[in-house]
């Protein structure tokens, strides 16, 4: 999923409910077996609890705007808003919120409205 602008760090502040200096966020994942879970968008993805994974960089262009970024993980700030985005997935598959840690922020935006960091690493928390 691609982002549909990009926002600056305070107009970001002011849509999120939680801080971003926190480093603590949700993403949504297809359940794997053996506690593992695959990203939402491109399946062949797996990850594991407490581990660090780095992004796969690539240049994407917003939807809604001219911006361009960097590709990496799609964090959600609050939970709410991980369901959100949870309920509004297509796809025939069963999926999970998990709590996520992330550094090496790329960029900040909105994705239906709704706030996302954009990190270079992640690591999925128990």
């Amino acid at each position: 999923m691609c982002l549909d602008k990009l926002c600056k760090k305070s107009e970001l502040f002011k849509n999120a409910r939680n801080h971003i200096g926190a480093k603590i966020g949700w993403k949504v994942f297809q359940i794997c077996k053996n506690n593992k879970f695959n990203n939402v968008h491109f399946p062949e993805n797996i990850y594991k609890i407490n581990k660090w994974y780095k992004n796969n960089p690539i240049t994407l262009n917003c939807f809604n705007s001219n911006d361009t970024y960097v590709s990496g993980f799609h964090i959600y700030l609050n939970y709410k808003d991980a369901i959100r985005m949870r309920n509004n997935l297509y796809y025939d598959c069963k999926f999970i919120i998990k709590k996520v840690s992330y550094k090496n922020i790329i960029c900040l935006g909105l994705q239906e409205d709704i706030p996302i960091v954009v990190a270079k690493n992640m690591l999925i928390l128990n």
